[in-house]
């Protein structure tokens, strides 16, 4: 029984008198009385962000297809098909916010003030005490960590499909096919015999105004014009027997959140899932980070929690995206493949990084 009381005594004394506070992770936290309990998070898992912009091209058969020898045409698309290839792939990461670990401390006194995101990310520890007339550089602080917080719940866990803006020049669609899409016409009322005899008569009126047989009198760039509004409709007509290749641009989002393998030296690949081509992304992590033993503690001691701050240290990772034709590269930083660790400080201001749970900053 004495041995019980005089260690709770020590407790006591420790928690009240050794520091400003004392932090614990949120399942160690002890009982205590009369202190002021502050909650905060850091995060465990981080998500890469991939953001692929592919080239897309299709490839529509003309409905004349098969009797493009009316026109002497050959090497005309006999099939509906689709192909894809990678142009950029951009790499970004954001915090996972169903994975965060949850700590406290515990305040012995009122000289410092915590302040934290949107999550409950751990965001800045200020002394009011020696920095009270500081305040434009923690508001500097402040509006960094706003400016860089994680939209909630943006693109989590879907591919997200955006058609981009067609590169390449399509023929011109002849009066019908506009008509068809309007659903004013039900098909093209046009045989093929027809079509070609149109193609005629158009060249016709083409060769008219190259020799100067088209009645009243027109500028040179009329004619120029007129030529050329022809010429489309001929295109248009055309494309009926050869069919039309439509080149533009597809954005699709996808959103990975790898886990650190067993063997620490072996790359971890994942299939890109949902890609319309073949998509490899392997994640290999960097020479394993050393801890400074003056600056890290034991914390297996968890009766007495410790006497700063628990905050996470990520991993630098090598991000390898293979594709068919290229291959994208870029290193990244993630919480999964690093630690959480404790640090002992004493009346310090501390600034973290809102995305990471790293210290940034310590003066």
């Amino acid at each position: 029984m004495k041995n019980l009381v005089l260690s709770l005594f020590v407790m006591v004394f420790f928690l009240g008198c050794s520091s400003s506070f004392v932090s614990f992770p949120i399942e160690d936290i002890p009982q205590v009385k009369d202190k002021t309990i502050i909650h905060y998070s850091l995060p465990q898992n981080t998500e890469v962000v991939l953001d692929v912009t592919y080239k897309k091209e299709e490839k529509i058969k003309g409905i004349f297809a098969d009797k493009a020898y009316l026109l002497g045409l050959k090497n005309v698309i006999t099939n509906n098909e689709e192909t894809f290839s990678v142009e950029d792939i951009k790499i970004n990461t954001q915090i996972e916010e169903t994975s965060l670990k949850q700590y406290v401390i515990i305040a012995n006194n009122d000289k410092f003030s915590i302040n934290k995101d949107d999550n409950g990310i751990i965001k800045s520890i200020i002394y009011n005490q020696k920095h009270c007339k500081k305040t434009p550089c923690f508001q500097k602080e402040r509006d960094n960590c706003s400016k860089h917080s994680c939209e909630k719940g943006k693109c989590r866990g879907k591919i997200n499909n955006q058609e981009g803006k067609t590169e390449s020049l399509t023929p011109k669609k002849i009066f019908e096919e506009v008509l068809i899409e309007k659903n004013q016409l039900e098909k093209l009322n046009l045989s093929a015999e027809e079509v070609v005899e149109k193609i005629g008569k158009l060249r016709e009126k083409q060769l008219e105004i190259l020799s100067g047989e088209l009645e009243g009198t027109y500028i040179n760039t009329t004619l120029d014009y007129m030529y050329k509004q022809i010429d489309e409709i001929i295109d248009g007509y055309v494309s009926l027997f050869t069919g039309k290749t439509i080149i533009g641009k597809e954005k699709r989002q996808f959103t990975l959140v790898p886990q650190k393998p067993i063997i620490e030296k072996e790359a971890l690949v994942i299939p890109l899932q949902g890609s319309p081509i073949p998509i490899m992304v392997s994640f290999k992590a960097n020479d394993q980070i050393k801890l400074t033993k003056n600056e890290y503690i034991d914390s297996t001691n968890k009766d007495k929690g410790v006497k700063g701050v628990y905050y996470a240290l990520p991993q630098m990772v090598k991000v390898e995206i293979k594709t068919p034709k290229k291959t994208f590269s870029q290193y990244i930083s993630l919480n999964q493949y690093g630690e959480i660790v404790p640090m002992i400080i004493k009346e310090k201001n501390i600034f973290f990084n809102c995305q990471t749970g790293e210290i940034k900053k310590i003066n």
